[in-house]
């Protein structure tokens, strides 16, 4: 499965493909979150405001994201996007 991450203006930031470890997690009353886990070759700057859309629902990052570097060519990626929910609090 791919997931298209866009920016806040709409404009394609990345396709990406997540790990297995990547989870939605929906709390009755509570946060509906998106964690994506994946791996690329290349740094990929996120900003605030960022967003993906995953099974009908938009889920946005609500904090800059820095990868973590393995290698000088492998970028480990956990990133937390939040559905609307979190953005209402």
């Amino acid at each position: 499965m791919e997931l298209r991450i866009y920016d806040q203006t709409g404009g394609l930031r990345a396709v990406i493909s997540p790990d297995d470890s990547s989870t939605q997690q929906k709390a009755v009353m509570g946060d509906n979150t998106l964690g994506v886990s994946f791996t690329t070759g290349e740094a990929i700057p996120f900003d605030v405001n960022d967003y993906v859309d995953f099974d009908g629902e938009r889920f946005t990052l609500l904090e800059d994201y820095k990868p973590e570097q393995n290698s000088t060519v492998e970028y480990v990626y956990n990133c937390k996007f939040y559905g609307i929910e979190s953005e209402l609090k």
